[in-house]
């Protein structure tokens, strides 16, 4: 592997941080990198209702697009196979790439959009990737990341430019999330029911929140709308087959 193709770990064709998978085409590369959270705030997940295209007046996890690389901050870790912590292949593509890690986004878009103050990690814990989708809009292809992490409540003060309100996930109504919404949200409970064993210390204050009961049920109708004309690395939206199979919550 030469040194260029060696600084990716990859981004797969359905699993997003499989072992020795190459670097994306040329013609794969998103013209526009977005970053998204998935707030957890005071046990609570918070949705936030855009004032801005292309989803003004709906609900979603509140973010926006990558500026350049920040020095100062880490890339988010996984566990690799052989045991030890390594970049997520996200992190390595953003950093090859001259941008800000994409966690780095979706917070410093949080802090910016709903305290109206610059990032300070030390309001943040449990930090952990859901997730991509490839989408379209003016054009470009964008590549949107998400991610949910607990961040301490310093009392709301929305940039009414960006967002009109924030509000509790129990609160609204799934005919008023946008589709990216309902494709982090079933990733989020895929983790949180179907394979709770797998989770680790990173995972474990949202089991012990019992987050995923927050979390609306969707048909499998409502995943096949949220999917038209995009592609998803996210597993439980990804797994949802040609014939219609699903998987199964486990409660």
């Amino acid at each position: 592997m030469d040194e260029e193709n060696a600084q990716y770990s990859s981004v797969s064709h359905g699993k997003q941080d499989g072992p020795d998978i190459q670097k994306p085409p040329d013609e794969l590369k998103p013209s526009v990198a977005v970053g998204f959270l998935l707030p957890v705030i005071d046990e609570k997940i918070y949705l936030g209702q855009r004032n801005t295209p292309p989803h003004r007046g709906v609900w979603g996890p509140i973010g926006g697009k990558s500026e350049s690389y920040r020095a100062g901050y880490s890339p988010l870790t996984k566990t690799a196979l052989g045991g030890g912590e390594v970049p997520t292949v996200l992190s390595q593509i953003a950093q090859a790439s001259g941008l800000e890690y994409p966690h780095i986004t979706a917070l410093r878009e949080f802090f910016e959009e709903v305290y109206q103050m610059s990032l300070d990690l030390k309001h943040v814990r449990g930090v952990n990737q859901l997730g991509s989708i490839t989408d379209e809009y003016d054009n470009k292809a964008q590549y949107l990341s998400f991610f949910i992490a607990i961040v301490d409540n310093l009392g709301f003060n929305l940039n009414h430019r960006e967002l009109q309100a924030v509000s509790p996930l129990e609160d609204i109504a799934i005919r008023d999330m946008s589709p990216n919404t309902v494709l982090a949200l079933e990733a989020a409970r895929f983790w949180l029911t179907q394979f709770p064993y797998e989770a680790n210390d990173k995972w474990q204050p949202y089991l012990d929140m019992r987050l995923q009961d927050q979390i609306p049920k969707f048909s499998v109708e409502d995943i096949t709308a949220a999917l038209s004309g995009r592609s998803t690395t996210m597993q439980g939206p990804g797994l949802l087959g040609a014939g219609g199979e699903y998987w199964i919550p486990v409660d």
